[in-house]
């Protein structure tokens, strides 16, 4: 017997950005579709797609089956979406396996449950739902119901090229670069052997106990052992980072300071460093020297002093760009805000200089107060009236979560 499943594209995102500091984005279904087929009892098992044979595992996980029982289960995908378009042709075919294989079980899950089925396997579309919505395709979550759009046209320019979403996601300047830990634990064991099976039970910025399991690998033991060290390093060095800066954020809770790291990072690491800082509840401070105008002590010296250096920033940086310097004492707190500097940076002061700077600057300009800032000092900060803390301690000086893959036997 054949049961069978149908998921649509999507016409791409209405809208997609941030609010509360989450990615959301907000589409809608077209007339494309992919149609799942599941079949008992075929000599030959056609095994589908990876990501879709996944999604029939997770129903029957969801409804405590054994997982087993899908080995004899033939998968097929047919599909007019146009693949690596931004259409949601990977979503549809998961969205079509669920929709398939709760038929062959005769159970229901609401659009939401399979929305948050379908994230498991990767970032998903809003198509899974029943009504039009701002959704957030990282976690599922639904931040409104917008109601339904009716007799909509849409006009859909295909570019030649292959757009692969996931890569867009790990690019840098992606504000809503979401390279999690786990991506980078799969990862590690994929490139050495795509057959690897990698499970997660916790989520990048979830609080975890000592003795709590993690996640769960399978594959061949060769490739286990071989990429067991690099995946610990980074679930370790990440998690770490992720925690302290936690911890940090924590003494600022109830203060409008913002908490930001700075560019002291592993060699090769710093995409990576920084995304870790930002699921503790920091913030990210420049990525490189393009990122922003920061003057310090050697351009001060080489342009001839701070007002020099300011107003050479202004000359060549573009208007909307913020001029931020850094000070280390009272004469220079009082050319930088002579000068029209945006951000000042109190760098390495006592507490008695740093009062009477914030005094002089009176909210003429930001203050950000950096040098040797760590979680055993940074509460006396909270009190005296500034905008941002930066840490390097952040990444240069955390400790790393003790975590290791245990319990390897063979099934």
């Amino acid at each position: 017997m054949k049961f069978y499943g149908v998921c649509p594209a999507s016409c791409g995102e209405f809208v997609q950005g941030f609010l509360d500091n989450e990615e959301y984005l907000s589409s809608y279904a077209i007339n494309l579709f992919s149609v799942a087929t599941l079949e008992e009892g075929k000599e030959i098992i056609q095994k589908g797609p990876k990501k879709s044979r996944r999604a029939m595992e997770l129903v029957f996980e969801k409804f405590g089956l054994p997982v087993d029982e899908t080995k004899n289960i033939s998968l097929n995908i047919k599909s007019k979406i146009p693949v690596g378009k931004g259409m949601a042709s990977s979503t549809a075919d998961i969205g079509a396996t669920i929709k398939a294989t709760l038929s062959m079980l005769n159970k229901t899950l609401t659009g939401e449950e399979i929305s948050k089925l379908a994230v498991k396997i990767e970032a998903t579309d809003s198509l899974l739902l029943n009504q039009h919505s701002i959704f957030n395709p990282l976690t599922a979550d639904i931040k409104k119901y917008l109601g339904g759009i009716n007799d909509a046209k849409v006009v859909i320019l295909e570019p030649s090229d292959i757009l692969d979403t996931k890569s867009i996601r790990m690019t840098p300047n992606y504000k809503t670069y979401k390279m999690q830990n786990k991506e980078i634990i799969k990862k590690s064991f994929e490139l050495l052997d795509e057959a690897c099976d990698v499970e997660f039970f916790a989520s990048d910025g979830d609080r975890v106990e000592k003795g709590q399991l993690l996640g769960r690998v399978k594959g061949d033991v060769r490739i286990l052992l071989s990429g067991e060290r690099v995946a610990l390093n980074y679930l370790q060095r990440m998690s770490g980072i992720a925690t302290y800066t936690a911890n940090v954020q924590e003494y600022l809770k109830d203060s409008s300071i913002r908490l930001l790291d700075t560019r002291k990072t592993t060699p090769n690491n710093r995409i990576f460093e920084k995304y870790a800082v930002r699921v503790g509840g920091g913030h990210n401070h420049r990525y490189n020297l393009s990122d922003g105008v920061l003057l310090k002590d050697n351009h001060i010296g080489a342009a001839g002093g701070v007002k020099e250096a300011i107003m050479l920033a202004k000359e060549y940086a573009p208007f909307v760009r913020k001029i931020e310097i850094e000070v280390e004492n009272m004469e220079m707190v009082k050319e930088a805000v002579e000068a029209g500097a945006d951000i000042i940076m109190l760098d390495n002061m006592d507490d008695d200089m740093l009062k009477e700077a914030i005094a002089y600057i009176d909210h003429r300009a930001e203050i950000e107060v950096s040098g040797n800032v760590t979680k055993e000092n940074i509460a006396r900060l909270t009190n005296l009236g500034v905008d941002y803390v930066s840490s390097g301690a952040l990444t240069h000086s955390a400790p790393i979560m003790d975590i290791s893959l245990k319990n390897l036997h063979r099934i």
